[in-house]
């Protein structure tokens, strides 16, 4: 594989991050990965989000970033960090964790942006607590009927080691109301 392990940018000196290295590795591994026979089966990025297991597709990103510098926006609802720039663009920061109910929880240097892919037409970036890396969809065993998927129901998945995944279904979070009802007033 071409570029750093994500391992290898994991282990960097902490109070010198290579934000252009760590970029490049997630390219290199994405690249090795779409170039395989089937993307479908290894087209998920597992996160986790207040201690859950969840997973991504990867069509639905555009990039994994570290935190950014936030700047609160007042008179919005707590689960929405602020705003965060992204070379030069601003990008609506959610905490997921916090919208899906849970209390907040601090950035930590595990912590990571999902910014959502351009297909949408929304500056929004996702929250996650830290990445758990690619899975393949062929070693998980469905627990729900994912073809029936809707808003309020959600496709699950157990692992070998059954531990539970719900699969992010980032096109539905966009459309949900309360998702675009940031204001407090």
């Amino acid at each position: 594989m071409r570029g750093q392990s994500l391992r290898q940018i994991k282990h960097m000196n902490k109070n010198k991050f290579d934000r252009e290295a760590y970029q490049q590795a997630i390219s290199a591994k994405l690249e090795y990965y779409s170039e395989r026979e089937n993307l479908l089966t290894v087209s998920l990025l597992g996160v986790q989000v207040n201690h859950e297991n969840w997973l991504v597709a990867l069509d639905e990103l555009e990039e994994v970033l570290p935190v950014a510098e936030i700047t609160r926006v007042p008179h919005t609802q707590l689960w929405l960090k602020g705003l965060v720039n992204v070379r030069g663009n601003l990008y609506a920061l959610t905490d997921l964790a916090h919208y899906f109910g849970h209390p907040l929880e601090k950035i930590t240097e595990e912590s990571r942006m999902l910014l959502v892919h351009t297909k949408y037409g929304i500056n929004a970036v996702l929250l996650v607590d830290k990445l758990l890396g690619l899975r393949n969809l062929n070693a998980l065993q469905a627990v729900t009927d994912c073809s029936l998927q809707t808003i309020n129901s959600q496709c699950q998945y157990r692992d070998s080691d059954q531990q539970l995944w719900s699969v992010l279904n980032i096109g539905q979070l966009l459309g949900e109301s309360k998702f675009m009802q940031v204001a407090t007033i």
